[in-house]
């Protein structure tokens, strides 16, 4: 309960996520529950309970998610009617590829299939100067912003400025090869032909061990990300509860094993 509430009072609605993990290079990986599709599916319960029930009389409402994959076909018209369609991270920017394309052809393209929000990271400056240019010259009309709009507001929060500023440190989204970084299968190898060696992995998502670091090793301990305390990892360490159940994802021996999936097809996360 202690969660919910955090996460509700720092208005961590947008990027809540429920996802199956099938390809760990995705770096979004670690917010999935799962790849099993059971324990994803009981866990879409949380929306609701992030975003409660709609209050008693209200004409239209079931809590706000993305169901991207509505989008495809007809049910987008019945599920999302009163919602408003969102594009993903940096999706305009990958549309647009190699840079030479026409920005501004994507952007009317995007806006005139019915996109309200585009999420554009890095070239904002010139997607708004283009989008304006393109309404200003008739190529979107005004009705469709006004439509998109429209769309946003009506689920959207009145809410006051609480932050100055947002620092992000740490390893890229995506990536396609899925190792311990700062030479960490080194250091890993140094420490074990010295000394009895339990090692505690700390990641969010599989990476490679090669079999003559595994070797090396006394144990190996996948703690993925444990949170600040550390208390659900040295319960089991020491003998106060079993190592039980198994891993929510399958764990690779080699990047061979891994689906070809387009790294374009990634979407950064």
């Amino acid at each position: 309960m202690t969660d919910e509430i955090e996460w509700i009072s720092k208005a961590i609605h947008l990027n809540e996520f429920r996802q199956l993990c099938r390809d760990p290079k995705w770096g979004r990986c670690y917010e999935s529950f799962s790849e099993d599709t059971e324990i994803v599916r009981k866990m879409t319960t949380v929306v609701t309970g992030l975003k409660g029930y709609p209050p008693e009389g209200h004409p239209k409402g079931y809590p706000i998610a993305c169901a991207k994959h509505f989008v495809g076909d007809d049910s987008f018209g019945f599920f999302l009617l009163q919602g408003f369609v969102i594009s993903d991270w940096e999706a305009l920017d990958r549309l647009c590829k190699p840079q030479s394309s026409d920005y501004r052809f994507c952007i009317s393209s995007v806006v005139d299939a019915g996109v309200d929000m585009v999420m554009v990271p890095f070239r904002y400056e010139q997607f708004v100067e283009d989008l304006v240019c393109l309404v200003e010259h008739g190529e979107i009309s005004m009705s469709r912003i006004d439509d998109a709009v429209e769309r946003i507001l009506r689920v959207k929060d009145l809410s006051t400025p609480r932050c100055l500023f947002c620092l992000t440190v740490g390893e890229t989204g995506d990536n396609s090869v899925l190792v311990i970084s700062f030479n960490g299968a080194d250091v890993i190898s140094s420490v074990t032909d010295r000394f009895p060696t339990l090692v505690i992995l700390i990641s969010g998502r599989p990476f490679t061990l090669e079999p003559q670091f595994l070797e090396k090793m006394d144990a190996l301990v996948a703690a993925w990300l444990p949170g600040s305390e550390g208390e659900g990892i040295t319960d089991v360490i020491f003998g106060d509860y079993d190592f039980e159940r198994k891993l929510p994802v399958s764990w690779f021996e080699s990047g061979g094993q891994l689906p070809m999936t387009p790294y374009i097809l990634l979407a950064s996360g």
